[in-house]
């Protein structure tokens, strides 16, 4: 899948995400993605080098050989300007089965194959007795900065400054509906916060929004995700 860069279409891929995450359990491409249920996110890989233009400033944001820890750091980098194109990263790989069983969830799916990605997801299921989904968890990564990912028109916001961890901070909101009967913005929540590619985003969709709120539920799904999350450019390679 090839998308061009641009802000409103990275954010209505989130969105596609979101709304595909209620109707089945492969690949938001609509070909199935392999299972990464046994991966770990304590492996340490030895990662491959990558180009790197002259004149970018070692340990930079820009320096996708960096093993620098930027764990709190937030870029200003721009979605046209990102290096991180095509160098987003499986993230199911970055969550272990503790992980999982600590956000309820069952099963989890890789959202995007191709080249020159901007945005990729891992959802994640929980499923009720008939075999329905209950709720689901989605990790998505994006190139946008935090500031274009949240923009005013693009989500409703909720809460901002929700303190994640001692480095980093979050803002909660909603994606708007698209229609009346849509029902997004009544079953759905994310919690968003700038990182040194770009930003990352959970989500919570839930079927009974009125059982579990979907904003709480996102924020506390976040708090168990962050630490797990890429913490150096060199981690930011594209999965095969």
């Amino acid at each position: 899948m090839t998308l061009r860069r641009n802000t409103r279409l990275s954010i209505a891929v989130m969105a596609a995400v979101m709304v595909a995450t209620t109707a089945c359990t492969s690949g938001t491409t609509g070909e199935p993605s392999p299972s990464t249920d046994n991966a770990s996110a304590e492996a340490s890989p030895a990662f491959p080098s990558e180009s790197v233009p002259p004149g970018v400033e070692k340990d930079s944001v820009l320096d996708l050989n960096s093993t620098k820890d930027m764990t709190g750091v937030v870029t200003t980098v721009s979605f046209a300007d990102s290096p991180y194109a095509a160098h987003l990263p499986d993230i199911c790989t970055f969550i272990p089965q503790k992980t999982m069983q600590q956000l309820g969830v069952e099963t989890k799916k890789r959202g995007f194959r191709g080249t020159q990605l901007v945005s990729q997801a891992c959802t994640m299921f929980k499923f009720d007795e008939a075999g329905n989904i209950s709720y689901s968890v989605t990790i998505n990564f994006f190139t946008n900065n935090i500031t274009e990912l949240t923009e005013p028109g693009s989500v409703v916001l909720q809460n901002r400054d929700v303190r994640l961890t001692d480095k980093i901070s979050a803002t909660v909101s909603k994606l708007p509906a698209t229609s009346p009967g849509d029902p997004t913005f009544r079953e759905s929540c994310q919690t968003s916060w700038g990182t040194f590619f770009g930003s990352i985003n959970v989500d919570f969709r839930t079927s009974s929004p009125e059982r579990l709120d979907p904003c709480s539920q996102s924020v506390e799904a976040a708090t168990k995700i962050v630490s797990l999350m890429p913490k150096s450019p060199s981690q930011m390679r594209p999965a095969p």
